[in-house]
């Protein structure tokens, strides 16, 4: 990722641009409808969200999803790289508690499987993640089995 984090009220207007090609142009304005988007559905008043958060958090995220750390999402301070092709990489989803509404990060989603992070965090609660990563870390089979033969603990 390029470590110039371009100002984004600049970046997204036809004005900073010369000689757009048509797919130049759908690039531009389907970013600027996606920061439109995150602006009514996360922005309020006293805390806005669109172009210039979404920038920061992809670049203190490192332009991946911040669980997985291996999806990377389209680079918003190059909003031209992908115009005209037929596949594209999707952008990182902006994840959002539903109940106050705040803004966690940008997550891979998008998918109608269930193997994207923002699916899986809205699958379990706090609790029940906080369990399956104790369980990953200290499995209860092998304290009850070490037991059961009489090995004692062997963690």
């Amino acid at each position: 990722m390029s470590s110039k984090l371009v100002v984004p009220d600049e970046m997204f207007s036809r004005e900073g641009y010369v000689g757009l090609t048509t797919a130049e142009e759908r690039e531009l304005a389907d970013w600027r409808a996606f920061f439109a988007a995150c602006s009514t559905r996360y922005g309020t008043e006293r805390r806005p969200f669109g172009a210039r958060e979404y920038v920061a958090l992809y670049a203190a995220q490192g332009g991946r999803c911040y669980i997985c750390q291996r999806a990377r999402g389209r680079n918003p301070s190059e909003p031209l790289a992908y115009a005209g092709r037929k596949q594209r990489p999707r952008r990182l989803g902006v994840d959002h508690n539903h109940l106050t509404g705040l803004v966690r990060g940008l997550l891979c989603t998008g998918s109608l499987s269930a193997n994207t992070c923002n699916r899986l965090i809205a699958k379990y609660t706090v609790d029940q993640l906080m369990r399956a990563v104790s369980y990953m870390q200290y499995p209860p089979a092998i304290d009850v089995l070490a037991d059961l033969y009489g090995k004692g603990s062997s963690s």
